[in-house]
């Protein structure tokens, strides 16, 4: 989406007037649950919430990776509203809608791709974020590493992928000692940078968005 200048073009080229399907988070959240992922990944390079949207504006002049623009991917308005400019079929829903009622939402989301909606599949949250107890810990379970090269195709050999997975996650659960908190002046500050975009969306998309800007 925050590359659609360049996405729109080569989909269109490739794959025709196809189904659009997006899922939007209210922005403030987003920003922040980005933010939390990178801290749990124990990216090199990261300072507080607040330095970091400091830096946003430099990285984006120094070619950062968009992975980077915590603030920056959260106004969907244009990003939308070129997917519906360009696509004669683009299906919106909001992450509020996958939080409050998941089975209703993916039934709708079968339904418009027109595969069998009968399949309700079973909700579990995996993405998980937090402080990391151990920084060395975290860094050998999310970055490749010559100890991870050597362990991979002994575990390989006597656990499934599916198993393999249920290890990390486990591992990762095990090294996280709190949750992270947005400071309360800091939402208000997002809200405020958002609420243009959010209003110009909520008349574009035809929903009532007005809980994206009311205090949480």
């Amino acid at each position: 989406m925050y590359y659609h200048n360049m996405a729109i073009p080569r989909i269109k080229k490739y794959l025709g007037d196809v189904k659009i399907l997006m899922i939007l988070r209210n922005p403030v959240d987003r920003a922040f649950s980005s933010y939390c992922h990178f801290v749990t990944m124990n990216l090199p390079g990261q300072s507080s919430f607040e330095d970091e949207l400091k830096k946003e504006d430099n990285r984006r002049s120094n070619g950062w990776d968009f992975m980077w623009f915590h603030t920056g991917l959260g106004f969907y308005y244009e990003q939308v509203k070129a997917y519906m400019e360009n696509f004669s079929q683009v299906k919106v829903y909001l992450f509020d809608d996958l939080i409050n009622n998941p089975a209703s939402m993916i039934r709708s989301i079968y339904e418009y791709l027109d595969v069998d909606s009968s399949l309700i599949p079973v909700f579990e949250k995996h993405n998980i974020s937090g402080v990391p107890r151990s920084k060395l810990m975290q860094t050998f379970i999310f970055r490749e590493n010559f100890i991870r090269a050597a362990l991979r195709p002994f575990v390989k050999m006597v656990l499934s992928k599916e198993k393999r997975d249920e290890l990390r996650l486990r591992l990762v659960k095990m090294n996280l000692q709190e949750t992270m908190k947005m400071k309360s002046e800091t939402r208000e500050y997002l809200k405020s940078q958002y609420r243009a975009d959010i209003l110009k969306l909520q008349r574009l998309i035809k929903r009532d968005m007005t809980s994206w800007l009311e205090n949480q």
